[in-house]
């Protein structure tokens, strides 16, 4: 569990920026264009998915405990919440209903 301390540190080192843009990153590009066999094409995916599980723990530990980073990135909760809830599910969770 990170200080407080260490979350100043990175709040000051913009990490909700960083966050933010690999937040931003389509789940799906390995099949967008890609001229990789199917089974690379999956393994890419896989690891991104890995990537993906590892941001949302560095979301979790930086905002927790922490107001003002909590409201830093809850400009991205559509994001997160893309993230974190199968397609399907996206349009009835509770941010995209007050949107």
């Amino acid at each position: 569990m990170p200080t407080r301390a260490h979350q100043h540190i990175l709040r000051a080192c913009n990490l909700q920026a960083a966050l933010a843009e690999a937040l931003s990153i389509d789940p799906d590009i390995a099949f967008k264009g890609s001229r990789c066999t199917p089974g690379l094409k999956i393994e890419s995916q896989r690891r991104l998915t890995m990537v993906f599980r590892a941001l949302l723990a560095l979301c979790k530990a930086f905002v927790s405990g922490e107001p003002a980073n909590q409201a830093l990135m809850f400009k991205h909760m559509d994001l997160i919440v893309a993230l974190a809830t199968p397609p399907e599910l996206v349009k009835n969770t509770v941010r995209t209903s007050f949107c």
